[in-house]
């Protein structure tokens, strides 16, 4: 063999390494996606499932409503904004209502 052919075997290789590599990062990484996702819907069916109990205790046994887009819009935007910022806030709704 001259060193031609076996260039071009190392290329064949590495590119055929290379294919792999991505394919199982591709893999792992789709894998990492879907468990976000279930995560997600997990922890939004929890939110779901306590709106729907906190409904009940309001509006009777036999009443279950499924959570509005507003009821999500909400929790979402408590859950996203610190806590320090929410402190703030409130003192200062509060401060207004005593003023």
């Amino acid at each position: 063999m001259n060193k031609n052919s076996n260039n071009i075997i190392y290329y064949f290789l590495f590119t055929l390494l290379g294919l792999i590599i991505s394919l199982f990062l591709g893999v792992f990484l789709y894998f990492e996606a879907l468990s976000n996702e279930i995560n997600y819907q997990a922890k939004k069916s929890q939110v779901a499932s306590a709106i729907n109990y906190t409904s009940r205790k309001i509006g009777g046994e036999n009443l279950v409503r499924k959570p509005s887009f507003y009821d999500e819009f909400l929790h979402s935007y408590f859950v996203l904004m610190n806590e320090t910022l929410l402190d703030k806030m409130l003192k200062n709704k509060i401060n207004k209502f005593i003023k």
